[in-house]
């Protein structure tokens, strides 16, 4: 590997058998695009990652509807739920759903629906809803997504990219 580094003092070069990239590489929010969602936005809508949520006041009154799945989903579903005490997100790393979690979807405080997605956003006389691909319509004044990160680096250029990188966008951990 050829590194070349330019400064305020100007440029250098310096050859390396390894290179060790440890910057961070999960530093850009994955947010799906849905059809519709100008709509829906224009409408008063809202469409954000999950990690943009930081209150339970910011969801009190609101439709919110949560893509994604997992321990994640489950923290953040039962962190809305505004009427009951905040949950502790793991008692236990065996744990695969947060507790509580259980308890307010029977309650009907939490629906859940599997094995579907966004089909559109809309908006109907006035209403913000979304309309799931297993034909269901929910009203929905918030998509708030669980979808994970984008592996980046934004300092490389794409022939490097292409060489550590996988089609998916995936890095390659190790390379030898």
């Amino acid at each position: 590997w050829t590194l070349r580094a330019t400064g305020p003092n100007g440029t250098t070069t310096e050859a390396f058998q390894f290179t060790v990239v440890a910057n961070g590489i999960f530093s850009e929010r994955s947010v799906p695009s849905y059809p519709g969602e100008e709509e829906f936005r224009a409408a008063g809508g809202e469409i954000c990652h999950s990690y943009t949520f930081t209150a339970r006041k910011w969801a009190r009154g609101k439709h919110i509807l949560v893509v994604g799945h997992g321990k994640s989903y489950c923290d953040i579903a039962v962190g809305l739920e505004p009427r009951g005490p905040f949950e502790p997100i793991a008692r236990s790393t065996e744990s695969l759903v947060t507790d509580g979690f259980c308890d307010l979807v029977r309650s009907g405080r939490i629906t859940v629906e599997r094995y579907t997605q966004i089909k559109r956003l809309f908006v109907e006389a006035g209403q913000r809803k979304a309309e799931l691909a297993n034909g269901k319509v929910l009203p929905c004044d918030i998509v708030l997504c669980r979808a994970g990160w984008k592996q980046e680096v934004l300092f490389l250029d794409p022939a490097m990219k292409a060489r550590i990188q996988d089609d998916r966008g995936s890095f390659h951990l190790h390379r030898s």
